[in-house]
């Protein structure tokens, strides 16, 4: 008898990860698509942080699997409105671990977290957060409320990605302005070792198959500065830095403190899984040749090399 093909509920279905993680989940597992604002193409429109919503769509799928990317990730908007952060990334939070508690404690949770939940001199292992904003003292409490789950795991981390229809995130921000000609200030005093997206989906794949619990720092190898990373992705995409100005973090008018390093340890992982993670410069080689064959619209404005 063929093996019973699992159930995936994807929270946060539409956002920046949940676009690249959805296909991959789709292909192999029978998906539901959740979203709080919009729904996917088959999926369902819920804000799974309301208890009484967030149960019936639980019941009504009753899925072996659930993947979490669901937040409030504006680290500003967090800060000025707490009430708002900790109804997405807390609340809902529980809500997910009550059902998988009360209805089946086999369920997996998948949960994706960040590495703001550190500061500090890095690189970080997952025993030491220390959350210094609203967005990073909310996201570690949803942890929390995850782990109460027996079957369930936190992915901290960082990820990148660029392309058609990515209008947000640091790499399509920063090289939209570069191929525009926009000023912009890079931060040359915040430390971080994101992924590129792909590769984190891939990881997150392999987490909803094993049986590993508990908090795992998922990032890049090395680490580097923002400033860095702009300059990273300069070179690889053979656009102009002429416009892009050295900043210091502390010096903006920023609602909320950020941690100057946010780099994780991967040593954890890369026990488990039995492969060193890939470099940031990895990544942009990857995001680079990706964008390529999409003929997306920055290289038409470069020479690229």
């Amino acid at each position: 008898m063929a093996e019973k093909v699992k159930t995936v509920l994807l929270v946060g279905a539409t956002g920046s990860l949940g676009r690249v993680l959805g296909p991959i989940i789709g292909a192999d597992w029978s998906m539901v698509a959740v979203s709080r604002t919009s729904a996917h193409t088959s999926g369902v429109e819920a804000d799974m942080a309301d208890p009484d919503l967030a149960r019936r769509v639980l019941d009504a799928h009753a899925p072996d699997i659930i993947v979490n990317l669901a937040a409030l990730t504006d680290v500003d908007d967090c800060e000025s409105d707490e009430s708002f952060a900790r109804h997405l990334n807390v609340t809902l939070c529980k809500n997910l671990a009550d059902w998988a508690l009360k209805r089946s404690a086999a369920t997996r949770i998948v949960h994706i977290s960040t590495d703001q939940v550190y500061s500090g001199p890095g690189p970080h292992m997952e025993e030491h957060p220390q959350p210094i904003n609203v967005y990073a003292r909310t996201k570690l409490a949803g942890e929390c409320e995850v782990l109460r789950a027996p079957s369930s795991v936190v992915l901290r981390t960082n990820f990148f990605n660029a392309g058609p229809g990515v209008t947000r995130g640091l790499a399509a921000w920063l090289l939209n302005s570069l191929a525009d000609g926009t000023k912009i200030r890079l931060f040359e005093d915040i430390l971080f070792n994101p992924l590129y997206a792909p590769d984190l989906a891939r990881i997150v794949t392999r987490f909803m198959q094993n049986d590993a619990t508990g908090v795992f720092n998922v990032g890049a190898t090395d680490g580097l500065s923002k400033a860095e990373f702009a300059r990273l992705l300069a070179d690889r995409f053979g656009l102009s830095l002429a416009n892009a100005v050295p900043a210091i973090s502390t010096d903006e008018n920023l609602s909320a403190p950020r941690p100057k390093d946010m780099r994780m340890d991967t040593a954890r992982l890369t026990k488990l899984i039995g492969k060193t993670m890939p470099t940031v410069g990895d990544g942009v080689d990857a995001l680079r040749r990706d964008t390529v064959a999409l003929n997306w619209q920055p290289l038409a404005l470069a020479n690229v090399r």
